[in-house]
């Protein structure tokens, strides 16, 4: 069993640079869970590198893990090896799949979020929902730490595709799609979005003219008490609920 008891080791350099860089990330087709369950889940889904752990935590999962991948780290220095803000005792690298380039219905696309909680709130709510894929144009990776342990590992178990925004346009053309906006949208209840893409737009600025122009729909969520906007994965996991049901009522 190797074990880690210095900060110079090199595999502590290799998972700070995995979580800080994104062109790192992608060069060694490798990026980081944390914590032992978001870990486990990425382990029924995608390709384990390497399991760092406390000893304590490596003894009593021991018997669930594959050794063989498994390094121990000296207790006092793990939490110079996390990214979070309290230690959770087990970071994994994991191989990074390639992304697909198959546009789909019944999918989600996030269009220049960034906010990494966010990305990963909705690519958790995406899973849950059995949409088929998650679309990401531009904004926040994916693959970033933060995004990744919001997902609590689900990042790993659905399909992923990244597009530019022009790409996404073009390929797009043909399928239909939905944009989720503040205001002026159709009342979803009034619309069939379940065979479509979900457009979630920035935090901030919500989705671009370009955009809510070539969508084939429009939707705003009424909101009686009410609100100016709410948060976008909030927002977003309503308009997934709602595409999931539909999808449900469809085949009753």
């Amino acid at each position: 069993m190797k074990h880690i008891s210095s900060l110079q080791n090199p595999a502590i350099k290799h998972i700070h640079n995995l979580q800080t860089k994104n062109s790192y990330r992608y060069k060694h087709e490798q990026f980081v869970g944390e914590g032992i369950r978001t870990c486990f889940t990425l382990m029924e889904h995608q390709e384990l590198e390497q399991l760092y752990l406390t000893p304590e935590l490596f003894e009593q999962y021991k018997t669930q893990l594959p050794q063989d991948l498994c390094t121990t780290v000296d207790v006092k220095i793990m939490p110079q090896v996390t990214s979070l803000e309290t230690a959770s005792g087990c970071v994994g690298v994991f191989h990074m799949p390639l992304f697909v380039n198959v546009f789909m219905p019944h999918s989600l696309a996030l269009i220049n979020l960034s906010n990494p909680g966010n990305t990963g709130t909705l690519i958790r709510t995406a899973t849950a929902m059995g949409m088929n894929s998650v679309i990401v144009v531009e904004g926040v990776d994916p693959y970033n730490p933060k995004s990744v342990q919001s997902s609590a590992g689900t990042v790993g178990k659905i399909t992923l595709i990244k597009a530019t925004k022009e790409d996404f346009l073009e390929q797009t053309k043909h399928i239909e799609t939905t944009a989720l906006v503040v205001h002026e949208g159709t009342s979803p209840d009034r619309l069939a979005i379940n065979n479509s893409i979900l457009l979630v737009g920035n935090e901030a600025h919500g989705l671009s003219e370009q955009v809510i122009e070539a969508a084939t729909h429009k939707i705003t969520l009424p909101m009686p008490g009410d609100v100016e906007s709410l948060n976008a994965a909030v927002a977003g996991s309503i308009g997934l609920y709602i595409m999931m049901t539909q999808q449900h009522q469809e085949r009753l």
